[in-house]
């Protein structure tokens, strides 16, 4: 078991063995959108849209999140990205680097 490939709407999500081997320990992988403003100081200013993910359980959030299982794990992730993931028909790698932190990649968050 190389990665596990769970289907999200049109696209999928691939999720390395280091991370498959934290998440069947009863934690989801859970990917939510996060907005800030961007640099400048006025208020015309575009918002830059990004992605969290973590290795939890999630909490009372959970109406807000899109459950997806497959081969003993469990995505949960935030349904504006889904909606991103269904549109662009992506192919995303989610896996942990050196310093243990998750990462994402092949993303293109569109609204």
């Amino acid at each position: 078991m190389s990665e596990v490939v769970i289907p999200v709407g049109k696209g999928r999500v691939r999720i390395k063995k280091n991370v498959s081997k934290e998440a069947v320990k009863g934690k989801y992988v859970v990917m939510r959108s996060t907005a800030r403003t961007g640099p400048c100081n006025d208020d015309l200013c575009q918002i830059i849209r990004g992605v969290k993910i973590s290795l939890e359980v999630p909490g009372e959030d959970e109406d807000e999140l899109s459950i997806f299982a497959g081969e003993g794990l469990f995505l949960a992730i935030d349904k504006s990205i889904v909606n991103s993931i269904d549109k662009g028909r992506q192919d995303i790698t989610v896996g942990l680097g050196l310093t243990g932190r998750p990462y994402i990649k092949g993303l293109n968050y569109a609204d």
